[in-house]
């Protein structure tokens, strides 16, 4: 065995070995973020509240990430550190997950940073829930708060509530969020290993899908979030990938919510809006974008057909309505691509409308 992976195992075993489990596991898996590493794992020392641990996966890094992780698991054998060969961020958390012995689980992105009070107001509300969700900051590169993004209300929901108030559910990411490790175990809920994008939006979806109680903290922050376009995020390549794992992950989740439970509709139309979002999305040519399109028209009509019976559906509606009056050509659609294109949503689902409809 080399000193290196001799170096792991003894403070991993460290770890295990306690005679009483931590009450958090921190998981964070790391690839290549040296610049960011220290902060993100000095902001996991700073908690105020002390019993957890950290388990942190090095997924192949090339740059020095590894060895500042065996630095700080050397100071403090609360911090378990795995070397593996690159697999991807799913495979780092699941590593990480499989191995974690904390009543509670947080995960942190290794460029991110927990703040101070985190884990205490976690302790003081996750107890009762499934998950808990507090609020986050938004911040640049050299770590400044631009904006926080608030959650308004304080609520705990049940199962019945969920479709409900999904609005304020982040179904974006996991970060932010205190699960409860037993539920996760209960429920078999991992990432998929299979998609290069989009794997925390699906393993969100399905928490929410087999939820029973979530608690909604929305009078504090406990979480510094760095923006996509502050650290090359996949989120903002031009590549391939990113669009067909959101088509794969759709197609799952379609699979598995039930359409005439209120939150599987909820749930369904969320994805057909991200899938509409996903494909007319500026990184594609017009061209691209509306073959794209056409070709997922029945599996984004079929998730748009669950958006809520609401006065902006309805408004929408009577918008692409008239835009069927022009039959709508390829022309048209390009001008309502981008005329409509800081509109959000109203765009996406105008565009699903009218494939539903077969009119483009």
């Amino acid at each position: 065995m080399s000193s290196h992976q001799s170096l792991v195992t003894s403070h991993s075993l460290c770890a295990t070995e306690k005679t009483v489990s931590p009450l958090f596991s921190i998981i964070i898996p790391v690839y290549n973020v040296a610049p960011y590493l220290r902060e993100c794992l000095d902001s996991v020392l700073e908690q105020s509240f002390t019993d957890w641990e950290c388990l942190c996966v090095d997924d192949g890094s090339t740059d020095h990430s590894g060895r500042i992780l065996d630095e700080y698991t050397a100071k403090d054998n609360r911090f378990r550190i795995w070397h593996q060969a690159n697999a991807g961020v799913s495979a780092a958390r699941n590593r990480a997950l499989d191995n974690a012995i904390g009543d509670f689980v947080l995960f942190l992105d290794s460029d991110d940073r927990l703040l101070p009070e985190c884990l205490k107001r976690f302790n003081a509300v996750a107890s009762d829930t499934d998950w808990c969700l507090c609020n986050v900051h938004e911040m640049t590169a050299e770590g400044a708060y631009v904006r926080l993004r608030r959650r308004k209300i304080n609520a705990l929901w049940e199962r019945c509530d969920f479709s409900a108030e999904i609005q304020s559910v982040d179904l974006y990411c996991v970060w932010g969020i205190c699960f409860k490790r037993k539920w996760l175990n209960d429920v078999a809920l991992r990432f998929d290993t299979r998609l290069t994008v989009a794997e925390d939006t699906l393993f969100m979806s399905q928490a929410l899908l087999t939820a029973n109680r979530i608690q909604l903290a929305g009078d504090w922050a406990g979480y510094a979030y760095r923006l996509p376009n502050q650290r090359g995020s996949l989120m903002e390549r031009n590549n391939q990938a990113y669009l067909l794992s959101y088509v794969q992950a759709a197609r799952w989740i379609r699979s598995t919510a039930i359409s005439s439970e209120p939150v599987g509709r909820r749930v369904l139309a969320f994805w057909g809006q991200l899938l509409c979002a996903c494909v007319t999305a500026r990184r594609w040519s017009a061209g691209d974008r509306f073959k794209i399109y056409r070709e997922q028209q029945p599996l984004t009509s079929e998730m748009i057909a669950c958006l809520p019976k609401n006065i902006c559906t309805v408004i929408r509606i009577a918008i692409c309505q008239l835009t069927q009056s022009a039959g709508c050509p390829y022309w048209l659609w390009r001008i309502g691509d981008a005329c409509l294109g800081g509109i959000g949503w109203t765009r996406d689902t105008i565009l699903a409308y009218l494939l539903s409809k077969r009119k483009i």
